[in-house]
């Protein structure tokens, strides 16, 4: 249902145009089973990222800053061009993903990167990760997860639990525990829903907890002895 629930979206997008928006019937789907979202540490951000510096393909820094500064998709990362990047704004255009077309934020990290990579490239307007072999399909990488495999191994991480993913959801995490806003967070992560978005804010919620302190009230300092008389007190005469 998950599947046809993307195709009925894909044929009411500018790009197929099959349909209309309105024609898109409510299509009921089974809840999925929430997994546990792993996320790294500042130290094994760090270490995943002097890795993929260290590895002998050149791409393999640029997919790890990518994905540990600006949340994107790994099927989104290696479909990027240069001619698709407005680095003097800090944004990328994203022409299909799952939620339809975006701009997306970056840091000044990868658009430093992106800039220094430009300049050693032939084609400085062409694929940021081009293919490596001639005779394949797609003229850009379909997937970089081989190089981030052996980085995942050369920086002490177990690559069954360190997946692309996990860096997306590492930079998600940091902007919960920023205290960014939903729809901001929703903005930069390209999420359809901010229901989303609010599975991580359930659980690195750090705001929360901040929140609900201001309620904390305890016994000793709280209570008022002109209001609280005991049963053996004598009571207020009345007026």
């Amino acid at each position: 249902m998950a599947t046809f629930s993307h195709l009925m979206n894909c044929a009411s997008s500018k790009a197929w145009g099959w349909i209309t928006k309105q024609d898109v019937p409510e299509i009921p789907k089974e809840k999925e089973q929430r997994q546990k979202i792993r996320i790294l540490s500042a130290d094994q951000r760090k270490r995943l990222l002097e890795a993929a510096i260290a590895d002998q393909d050149p791409r393999a820094w640029l997919f790890v800053m990518f994905g540990l500064n600006a949340a994107m998709r790994h099927s989104e990362i290696v479909a990027r061009r240069y001619d698709e990047c407005d680095l003097d704004h800090n944004r990328i255009w994203i022409d299909k993903a799952k939620a339809g077309e975006r701009e997306q934020p970056i840091t000044p990290a990868p658009r430093d990167a992106l800039k220094r990579q430009r300049e050693m490239e032939d084609d400085r307007n062409g694929w940021i990760f081009p293919a490596v072999r001639s005779d394949t399909k797609s003229e850009h990488r379909p997937d970089m997860r081989e190089a981030f495999k052996r980085v995942v191994k050369r920086a002490g991480l177990d690559p069954k639990q360190c997946t692309p993913h996990v860096m997306r959801h590492s930079a998600i995490t940091q902007l919960v525990k920023a205290k960014a806003d939903i729809p901001t967070i929703q903005k930069i992560s390209g999420h359809k829903t901010p229901a989303m978005v609010l599975h991580y804010v359930h659980i690195h919620g750090e705001h929360i907890d901040d929140a609900i302190s201001a309620l904390d009230t305890g016994n000793s300092d709280a209570v008022t002895h002109e209001l609280h008389t005991g049963e053996n007190e004598p009571q207020a005469k009345s007026a």
